[in-house]
């Protein structure tokens, strides 16, 4: 695998010019790296799918508020649509801390 030097565009194989930012300065990375990199890939796409769930949570919450059926169970679709709301706030700082922390 290769990273782009300019951009950090991260490919199988070495294009020689970035189809990203037409960089042309790429550095291997090591197996480790690599090994890292598609870690952080398969955990990345895991937090966007729970980013997904907990949106429909959310929506199910609202639906469920409007029923309006008494005052536990509005107060349980209340507490769904924070937690949803948690977790997808959760889920996009680690995005965030992967791309920070070297985990490409």
């Amino acid at each position: 695998m290769y990273k782009c030097n300019v951009c950090g565009l991260v490919l199988n194989e070495n294009p020689g010019v970035c189809p990203k930012c037409g960089g042309k300065e790429f550095t291997q990375l090591t197996d480790e790296q690599a090994a890292l990199y598609k870690k952080s890939r398969e955990t990345d796409i895991l937090y966007i799918k729970a980013i997904k769930a907990a949106a429909k949570i959310q929506k199910l919450s609202d639906l469920g508020a409007e029923y309006n059926l008494d005052p536990n169970c509005v107060s349980a679709f209340k507490k769904f649509k924070d937690y949803g709301y948690l977790i997808e706030q959760i889920s996009k700082a680690e995005l965030i801390s992967h791309s920070t922390k070297g985990k490409f």
